[in-house]
């Protein structure tokens, strides 16, 4: 497609719960087109192609189509973001016209979706693609595009060498995306939008840890001994078989200890290896003072013992570990979430740093700084995510708003004894640049409640491909309202009250969040586990989970099922 215009025509009662969840995915062939794919979620598996020089149709594996193209129509030197820009601009564009069936036969009336030269894309089984041409499709493959919901044709050309000497005009240009993430360091998303105009940038399977394509949370448990294990709340068939064997036969795995002159400082899952599996991170304090980052990386069925992938001990220079807090997040665009450190210093010359050590897939590298604010940021939350959809993660701080400061009273009364307390909280977002820094904050929206009256995730709630938070609001009798503060192209955010049907009170403090693609459908839901307390005798009852599927008018609510094994004190959901 190189010189045309085309048309835009865990106990294991958790294990073995429910398997039937709210499809978005089905690969349902219609007959009464070519190849009739019917997905825009999951790609085909084959595409059917006419062989002008054979003058006949033959049916190819789609993922050997897409490679062969990509091998046909982008040069392997071009940069790694170009790259996935153009193998998710190939498959989308076959995916389509397997979709759309044209009406195309060959001379003995076998029908074709796609022909193998430039009046599609060029297709020539005789040269084999390279390895970054690989890359990219693997980087890419879960991915697609809309418009305004509807997934369209994707069509690109050659074009200029200059980002940005051509209007795109809703067409992808090659030479341009190679100089926009060469000398821009454009990612594949900012190309991307930048030659389709707005888009939604879907990837089903928010948060995976099995590779099944559907999201997936960990209950993560800490004994009195230090010891960590951790159970998988899954729909994944094979992750389910495996835990119930290991159930027959074993106690759950420890997966990493704790000592007990230790302090944990942080835990938290991301995808750290970058094999679209999210593993578990720790970050602990010894005795000594040194900070260490562990690592569990998930294995399709559960997570492998813990690794220590970085070390306070090996920095260059030497720093205070005391009061770390630890979020993660893919900040360079390669597909690997990297580790943050926050870092309060307060006094009379307060400062908050913040220090990224990138993830090589096996270890992650010396923290630097990539911002430092002359503020005391103690009081603050912080998460991470993309909510400027340009495929790097930013930081999002929670940072309470407080009412103006009532001057001494001139009397001489004794002024009021305590500070007054926060009234709210200012949502401040810090976005990473292509050099890796992170900007200044700045408030995208303010929330009705202080951050210790805020319970957040992080998850892309509208399938956009910006980060939005899923949040539980404490109100004045206790209950939680659920709401959603929705990431916007103009760097901001709306908070959305999301009604959850049917209707159940939450308590504000007897409740966790997590956020998972359970339905496969690119839309985060929104996981809420519940404590039962006890009974009459003091017996705990366990935790209740309820899923709360998003849908773009609200929550739809599942109560799915109790796990009575779960210790509140001591457990985490990832």
């Amino acid at each position: 497609m190189k010189h045309r215009l085309v048309r835009a025509v865990v106990a294991t009662a958790i294990a073995l719960g429910a398997f039937a969840v709210p499809s978005g995915a089905g690969p349902t062939l219609a007959g009464s087109t070519c190849t009739g794919w019917t997905s825009t979620l999951v790609p085909p598996t084959t595409i059917r192609v006419y062989r002008s020089a054979l003058g006949r149709t033959v049916t190819v594996p789609f993922r050997s189509y897409v490679e062969t193209v990509m091998a046909s129509e982008w040069g392997s030197t071009n940069p790694p973001a170009a790259l996935q820009a153009g193998a998710l601009a190939i498959k989308q564009y076959g995916w389509y016209y397997a979709r759309v069936w044209r009406g195309g036969r060959d001379s003995a009336g076998r029908c074709f979706d796609v022909r193998d030269n430039s009046s599609d894309q060029v297709y020539r089984p005789s040269k084999p693609p390279a390895a970054a041409h690989l890359a990219a499709i693997a980087a890419t493959w879960p991915l697609s595009l809309r418009r305004s919901g509807t997934f369209f044709l994707t069509s690109y050309r050659s074009g200029p060498g200059t980002c940005g000497a051509t209007p795109e005009n809703g067409r992808l240009y090659q030479r341009q995306a190679a100089d926009c993430a060469r000398r821009l360091g454009e990612t594949a998303e900012q190309i991307l939008r930048r030659s389709y105009g707005t888009l939604e940038w879907v990837w089903p399977g928010i948060n995976d840890m099995t590779g099944d394509g559907r999201g997936d949370v960990a209950t993560v448990q800490a004994a009195a001994d230090g010891s960590v294990t951790a159970r998988l709340l899954t729909t994944d068939r094979a992750a389910l078989e495996a835990a119930v064997s290991a159930a027959s036969v074993n106690a759950a795995t420890v997966l990493d200890v704790i000592p007990p002159d230790a302090t944990l400082l942080g835990r938290l899952a991301a995808d750290v290896d970058g094999d679209g599996r999210r593993d578990l991170v720790s970050l602990v304090r010894g005795a000594d003072g040194v900070a260490v980052l562990r690592v569990m990386l998930a294995t399709g069925t559960g997570f492998a013992p813990a690794v220590t992938w970085w070390s306070s001990a090996r920095e260059p220079q030497p720093f205070d570990t005391t009061a770390l807090r630890l979020v993660a997040g893919d900040f360079n665009a390669d597909r690997r979430a990297d580790a943050a450190l926050i870092r309060v210093t307060p006094g009379d010359a307060p400062r908050t740093d913040v220090l990224v050590a990138i993830s090589n897939g096996r270890s992650f590298g010396p923290a630097r700084v990539v911002l430092s604010v002359a503020e005391d940021l103690s009081t603050s939350r912080f998460l991470v995510g993309d909510t400027t959809g340009d495929g790097r993660a930013d930081l999002v701080i929670l940072r309470p708003i407080s009412p103006a400061v009532v001057p001494p009273p001139t009397d001489g009364s004794a002024p009021p004894a305590l500070p007054p307390a926060p009234t709210g909280t200012a949502v401040q977002v810090a976005v990473m640049s292509a050099g890796m820094k992170l900007g200044a904050p700045a408030t995208w929206m303010t929330a009705p409640v202080p951050p210790d009256a805020l319970k957040a995730v992080v998850g892309d709630a509208t399938r956009d491909g910006r980060d939005d938070l899923f949040v539980a609001e404490r109100q004045a009798d206790g209950s939680a309202l659920l709401a959603v503060y929705r990431s916007v192209a103009s760097a901001s955010m709306s908070r959305v009250v999301y009604p959850a049907t049917p209707n159940l009170p939450l308590a504000f403090d007897a409740i966790r969040l997590a956020t998972a693609d359970f339905t496969g459908d690119g839309m985060a839901d929104l996981i809420v586990f519940r404590n039962l307390g006890q009974s009459a005798d003091g017996t705990p009852q366990g935790v209740e989970i309820q899923r709360y599927w998003t849908t773009p008018n609200g929550f739809t609510r599942d109560p799915w099922r109790t796990d009575p094994t779960l210790d509140w004190a001591t457990f985490d959901p990832l």
